[in-house]
């Protein structure tokens, strides 16, 4: 299995190489194979469109499917990685690239916009203002996306690294991470 989401009416969505796969709120089951071979369907969230994002890591790809399975497809740069996704206040839909360290904004017409990060992208989530907030695991910092690129180092704790991992901002605006070393979950304080 890959990435999950909640969907339109209640339903939940999922990636498994080159199938998403439906969960109707009544139990039914529908699996729908991507347009291209080999995929590799990754992660999964709704869009602002009502339709599903996902990521086709191996394809070099981000695409939608409308909950009628209408595929839409759009090519990334060759030898790219997308990864994670997230919708974002802004009604475009998020990425992280693993290949070439950057998070990607692409709208539902395809229009890609690229923001350079110092490393490769742990996670991302939108916040408020229309930020996108997303960790950096293996250099202990966050990162906030508004108009520019803005990342913050994290303090060690108790003299132990900290590695930045799933990342979240709550309904008031505070953004939360887990640190995969330390085992615990941490609320980013005056950011």
């Amino acid at each position: 299995m890959g990435g999950m989401t909640g969907g339109p009416h209640q339903s939940i969505w999922f990636t498994e190489g080159n199938k998403i796969i439906r969960r109707s709120a009544s139990g039914e089951i529908t699996e729908i194979s991507t347009p291209t071979p080999l995929a590799g369907a990754a992660n999964i969230t709704e869009g602002a469109d009502g339709a599903l994002w996902f990521t086709e890591t191996i394809a070099a790809k981000v695409a939608r499917i409308t909950e009628a399975g209408a595929f839409t497809e759009f090519d990334m740069p060759p030898g790219s990685q997308p990864d994670v996704i997230a919708a974002g206040g802004d009604g475009a839909v998020w990425f992280s690239e693993d290949i070439y360290p950057a998070v990607l904004r692409i709208t539902t017409s395809g229009s890609v916009n690229s923001f350079r990060t110092s490393d490769l992208i742990g996670d991302i989530a939108p916040g408020r203002n229309n930020s996108i907030w997303y960790t950096l695991p293996n250099h202990g910092k966050i990162g906030r996306i508004t108009n520019t690129v803005t990342e913050f180092g994290l303090p060690a704790n108790c003299g132990l690294p900290v590695a930045p991992e799933g990342i979240v901002v709550d309904h008031n605006g505070n953004v939360w991470f887990t640190d995969l070393l330390n085992g615990q979950i941490v609320e980013a304080v005056g950011l």
